[in-house]
């Protein structure tokens, strides 16, 4: 049989003859075809896995392995060297929305080599000096601001404030640096993490590639359009805040840019008072200034959640498999059609990417998450505080609480997009409860408990460095802990509470004279 299929599927690789050179998965996959011998064809599949994923061997020995199998077989009738594969960029035409969005912030230092088709760090392209040249503006914001928020301290100007007026005002500045302050230490955070992170990035993206086709999943599906809505969020926000300070409405607005300028960019008080065309530009400045921190800050998580979904995809497609893959053993059974064997590779190729999104991101996850408890308290005090204030403003309030909500959003955007990957990893198992059939191929009996094995081993899922596991009980937690928070302290800052106390302290003094 391996005498006449030779002759029948003869494919020659010599260029000698006249034939440009093909590739031998080309090839033995008509040969597989003519043969129906669908056994070497997840054998195949497997070694193209291997191959496009560095594992274990490099793809000289599988091809030399393929080889001796094929003429064990009789299939093989002539030897030769076949070309090299190259990979398409798969994933560009869905992220290339948030590399043009990170690309113009300054944080993505990395190119798509054209010539060799993979990302690479070059540091002396456009991109790479933008992104150290937004390093080092970060890191000079960070020190400005450290001067500034100490001096601010130390002055003890909200005590020195004569009126209840001018008191609420510097209240107002100080919690609005608090809060800016916090979303620069994320900002420059990820942007160290991006440089510090770069190659291991470049080397996951070009994993993705590799993977997509080895594995035949579909990792961008519905991702540009969920990039394209992150982007949109941004832009929103930032173009009216941008409106808010040109319009010079509402004064909490101008209160928190002034206090930013002044605790932040240190400049001076006497400045303000100067001209107003020159306090129309310092605050416009400003703006510009914590738009930017604002843009690195949420690019970089989105950039995180863009990450996420491609795993929740690549387990999606992964399940799709299984369940056609167990389907089809049980309907052929007696003879060995399983394609498990690529299925145990390629689930082992998906929890290596996981734990890798783990360690690239690992460190601006942890910043993130104990930041973002304090930016929401913060954010719910001055709610509370314009809420019990003397001088309620509508404006104000509904500012702090659109504010507000958009750190929530984005909060649980986020952490829903983390827990999505566990969830849907999860479901393998339940797949796998179906089975296989008694009678079925011993390699598919093997390939099973290997399954098996890895589906109920730890859990797959992103945490922040291992210290804590991002899912849908963790975000119930830091919810109720935040809105506690914020009960407390509206109870707290009602408007006539203050009065209430100091009767009831002046009803107690009388009562004690009057018995004595």
């Amino acid at each position: 049989m391996g005498a006449a299929l030779s002759q029948a599927v003869h494919w020659p690789f010599s260029k000698s003859q006249g034939n440009e050179e093909c590739s031998i998965d080309t090839w033995a996959a008509k040969v597989i075809t003519t043969s129906g011998d669908f056994e070497l064809h997840n054998q195949l599949e497997e070694r193209k896995l291997a191959s496009a994923m560095g594992y274990p061997a490099s793809k000289k020995l599988w091809r030399h392995s393929l080889t001796a199998e094929l003429e064990n077989e009789g299939y093989l009738s002539t030897k030769g060297s076949p070309s090299e594969h190259r990979v398409e960029n798969i994933i560009q035409s869905a992220l290339w929305p948030l590399r043009m969005f990170l690309r113009i912030n300054g944080i993505i230092p990395y190119i798509y080599d054209d010539e060799k088709m993979e990302y690479r760090m070059n540091w002396c392209s456009l991109s790479g000096i933008h992104t150290l040249i937004t390093a080092f503006y970060m890191t000079c914001l960070m020190v400005t601001t450290t001067i500034g928020v100490i001096r601010m301290v130390t002055t003890r100007e909200l005590a020195n404030q004569s009126g209840d007026q001018d008191k609420d005002q510097q209240a107002i500045k100080l919690t609005g640096v608090i809060l800016l302050s916090e979303c620069l230490i994320n900002a420059w955070a990820q942007t160290i993490n991006v440089i510090y992170a770069g190659k291991r990035l470049c080397k996951h993206l070009n994993r993705w590639n590799c993977f997509c086709v080895a594995a035949e999943v579909d990792p961008i599906k519905g991702l540009r359009k969920k990039v394209l809505c992150q982007i949109f969020f941004v832009a929103m926000v930032s173009i009216t805040i941008f409106i808010m300070t040109v319009i010079s409405q509402p004064k909490i607005v101008l209160l928190v840019l002034d206090g930013v300028a002044e605790g932040m960019l240190i400049i001076p008080k006497d400045w303000f008072l100067l001209s107003p065309v020159l306090l129309k530009f310092i605050r416009v400045m400003t703006c510009l200034v914590c738009l930017h921190i604002f843009a690195i800050f949420k690019g970089s998580l989105f950039s995180f959640t863009t990450n996420c979904h491609m795993l929740k995809n690549g387990f999606s497609s992964w399940n799709a498999q299984l369940t056609n893959a167990i389907e089809d053993i049980w309907r052929r059974r007696g003879r060995p059609r399983g394609r498990l064997g690529l299925l145990v590779q390629s689930h082992y190729h998906l929890v290596k990417m996981v734990r890798e999104t783990e360690r690239i991101f690992g460190p601006m996850l942890q910043c993130y998450y104990a930041s973002t408890i304090v930016i929401l308290c913060t954010e719910l005090y001055l709610l509370a505080y314009r809420i019990g204030s003397q001088e309620f403003a509508a404006d104000g309030v509904i500012t702090t609480a659109l504010l507000t909500l958009q750190t929530t959003v984005v909060f649980v955007q986020v952490s829903l997009a983390a827990a999505a990957v566990q969830e849907t990893a999860e479901d393998s198992l339940d797949i796998l409860r179906r089975g296989i059939p008694f009678d079925a191929s011993d390699r598919d009996k093997f390939n099973k408990e290997e399954l098996t094995t890895s589906l109920t081993g730890p859990t797959i899922n992103i945490s922040g460095g291992k210290y804590f596991t991002i899912n849908r009980p963790f975000i119930i937690t830091v919810m109720s802990a935040v809105i506690t928070y914020f009960i407390v302290m509206i109870q707290f800052m009602q408007p006539g509470s203050k009065s209430e106390t100091q009767q009831s302290l002046n009803d107690t003094a009388e009562t004690n004279v009057t018995t004595a």
